[in-house]
C-alpha cells in the first residue's frame, strides 16, 4: 500500500466569531474590486505575511524547503499560528492537492474493495459496485471515460415534453480571465416539462439545472432521471445545460455559461421574444460539479451586486472543495463511487494536480472552491439553500465545513442521509431514498419561490404543499438534521457540526501519525 504523506494540514485554523468576521470592514483587493475570499482577520486587516526570521523563530525544526516555501509565498499558513484561509491554502497548493488525493488513494486500495453500508438494499450495493468499477477503469483516461459515460441518454415518462434551445452566451457578464472571444457561441439547453398545455410564459417556477460529472463528462440528458422528476414533482419547468466542459475549456468558461443561462431567463434580449422570469421565480438546482457550479454563480452574482439572485438553491452533493482537503474524501473514499482523482498524464503532471484550471492555484478562488468563501454584510443576503450530502460520501465533510464555518449565518438546511453515496439520487429508478430525496428538493423549490396566483399549474401544486409520501419540513429554517434510511425516513439530530469536524479533523491527523510509523 503506497504510504501517504507524514504531514497534511487541514485547510481551517480555528475560526474567530463570525460575528467578529462580519461585522469589520470588507478588505479592498489591490484593483479596488473586493475579493470574496479574503477574510479580514479579527481587527479587520489582512493576516500578517511573516519572514523567514519570524517563521524560523516560532519553529526551530524550520528546514531550508520550508523557508523556500514562505520566501514564495509571503505567508507562512497554519502551523504558525496565522489565520488567512485563502493565502494558506494557496501556499504551494500543487503539493497539498496531490498529497491529499495520495493520502484518499491510501486509504483504498481497490475499486472492488468498496464496503457496503448497513443500509443498502442489495440492487443498491450491486448498483455501487458497478458504477465504481466503472469510474475507476474511466478516470485514467478523461476524453475516453466522457465518450463512454456521455452515451448514455436516460428515459423520460411520455408525458414529460422536452424542448430543446440554444442559449446565447453573454457578453455583458464576463468573469474576470473570460475574454469574448471564450465567450462567443451557444449553450445547449432543454426544457422539461410536466404539464400540459405549457405554462403562461413568465408567471412559473424555473429550476436551472446543471448536472454533475466533474466538470469532465456528463449531460444535460444523462441527468434526466432527477431532471424530469424535479419537474413533475415541482410542478415547475426545469431548464437544464450542457456548460462547456474541461479540458479543453477551462474555468472559468463553465461559470460563464451559468450566468448567462441565468440571464437568459431574467434578462432576455428585448426583441427576442422569450419570457423574462423574475430572480425570485428562478431556483437553481445541480450536483457534484453542477452544484459547485450553482454556488459559485450564486457567488459571481452576489458579488456583481446588479444582475439579482436566484431564489434558492438545490444543491445535490455539491463539491465544494477541488483541494480534496476535508477528512470524509479520505475516510469514504472506501464506499463511494468517486476515485480520489483522475491519473491522465495528458491533463496533469508534475506542475499541475487539476485538469479544471489553468493553474492549481486557482483552486482556492471562492468562484472555483466555494468552501474558501464567506459571507458578506455589504451583500446580498444569501438565499436559501437547501445541501443534500450522503453520510458515506467523499464530500461530506466539505459541505459540513462550508455550512458551519464559511457561512455560518445564513439560511442553509444541510441534510445528510444516512449510509448514501455520492449522488445515490440517479438511482431513481430503482430506489425509494433517491425518489424521496428529489421530492424533498422539489418541495423545497415551491417553498422559496412566490408563485403568481395566474399561474394555475404552479399555483396547485404550492396549494397542495409538500409531496404526500415525502417528510420534508413545512417551514424551511436554517440547520443540521440526518435523514434516516428507513420507512418514513424520519429525522434525528446530526450534532453540533463544529465538534463533528474537530474529531473529523484529529481522527485524519492520527491517520497519518498511525501511517507514518
Amino acid at each position: 500500500m503506497e504510504k501517504p504523506p507524514s504531514r497534511l494540514r487541514t485547510p481551517f485554523p480555528a475560526r474567530p466569531p463570525a460575528a467578529a468576521i462580519l461585522s469589520k470592514p470588507v478588505v479592498a483587493a489591490p484593483d479596488g474590486e473586493t475579493d470574496s475570499g479574503l477574510a479580514p482577520s479579527v481587527d479587520g486587516e489582512l493576516a500578517v505575511r511573516p519572514s523567514v526570521d519570524a517563521a524560523e523563530a516560532a519553529d526551530p525544526d524550520f528546514d531550508e524547503g520550508e523557508k523556500e516555501a514562505v520566501r514564495a509565498t509571503s505567508a507562512f499558513g497554519d502551523r504558525f499560528g496565522v489565520f488567512h484561509r485563502h493565502e494558506l491554502a494557496r501556499s504551494n497548493t500543487v503539493d497539498t492537492v496531490k498529497e491529499n488525493i495520495k493520502a484518499s488513494e491510501s486509504h483504498v486500495k481497490r475499486a472492488r474493495d468498496v464496503k457496503r453500508r448497513p443500509t443498502w438494499s442489495p440492487i443498491y450495493t450491486i448498483t455501487a459496485s458497478t458504477i465504481t468499477n466503472m469510474m475507476y477503469m474511466l478516470k485514467d483516461d478523461v476524453k475516453t471515460g466522457r465518450k463512454a459515460i456521455n452515451l448514455t441518454a436516460m428515459p423520460r415518462p411520455v408525458h414529460i415534453s422536452i424542448k430543446k434551445v440554444r442559449i446565447p452566451r453573454r457578453l455583458d457578464a464576463l468573469p474576470a480571465g473570460m475574454t469574448a472571444e471564450r465567450a462567443d457561441g451557444t449553450i445547449k439547453a432543454e426544457w422539461l416539462d410536466a404539464t400540459t398545455p405549457h405554462p403562461k410564459p413568465g408567471t412559473h417556477t424555473v429550476i436551472l439545472y446543471a448536472h454533475g460529472g466533474a466538470y469532465f463528462f456528463g449531460s444535460r440528458k444523462t441527468h434526466r432521471q432527477v431532471t424530469w422528476r424535479l419537474a413533475k414533482y415541482a410542478g415547475a419547468r426545469v431548464l437544464a445545460i450542457d456548460y462547456r466542459l474541461a479540458p479543453e475549456h477551462l474555468y472559468p468558461a463553465q461559470l460563464h455559461d451559468m450566468v448567462s443561462a441565468y440571464l437568459y431567463l431574467t434578462d432576455p434580449p428585448a426583441d427576442s421574444g422569450l419570457p423574462k422570469y423574475r430572480p425570485d421565480q428562478v431556483v437553481f438546482m445541480g450536483d457534484s460539479s453542477g452544484g459547485n457550479l450553482c454556488t459559485v454563480a450564486t457567488l459571481w452574482l452576489r458579488d456583481q451586486a446588479r444582475f439579482g439572485i436566484p431564489a434558492g438553491l438545490g444543491l445535490i452533493c455539491p463539491w465544494m472543495d477541488l483541494t480534496h482537503s476535508s477528512p470524509s474524501y479520505v475516510f469514504n473514499g472506501k464506499h463511494d463511487i468517486l476515485p480520489a482523482s483522475t491519473n491522465d498524464p495528458k491533463h496533469g503532471g508534475d506542475a499541475k494536480a487539476h485538469y479544471f484550471t489553468e493553474s492549481d492555484a486557482q483552486l482556492v478562488e471562492p468562484y472555483v472552491s466555494p468552501i474558501f468563501s464567506r459571507e458578506r454584510a455589504d451583500r446580498v443576503a444569501w438565499p436559501r439553500t437547501l445541501i443534500q450530502i450522503g453520510d458515506a460520501e467523499r464530500l461530506r465533510d466539505e459541505n459540513i465545513i462550508f455550512y458551519a464555518e464559511a457561512f455560518p449565518n445564513s439560511n442553509i438546511r444541510v441534510e445528510v442521509f444516512e449510509d448514501m453515496i455520492h449522488v445515490w439520487h440517479l438511482f431513481a429508478t430503482a430506489e425509494v431514498v433517491s425518489r424521496e430525496a428529489i421530492r424533498r428538493l422539489a418541495d423545497f423549490a415551491k417553498s422559496v419561490v412566490t408563485v403568481d396566483p395566474k399561474d394555475d399549474a404552479a399555483a396547485a401544486a404550492a396549494a397542495a404543499g409538500p409531496s404526500a409520501d415525502a417528510a420534508a419540513p413545512a417551514k424551511f429554517s436554517r440547520g443540521i438534521v440526518k435523514v434516516m434510511n428507513r420507512k418514513g425516513f424520519p429525522e434525528e439530530p446530526f450534532g453540533d457540526p463544529i465538534e463533528f469536524l474537530r474529531e473529523q479533523r484529529k481522527r485524519l491527523e492520527e491517520y497519518h501519525i498511525q501511517e507514518k510509523k
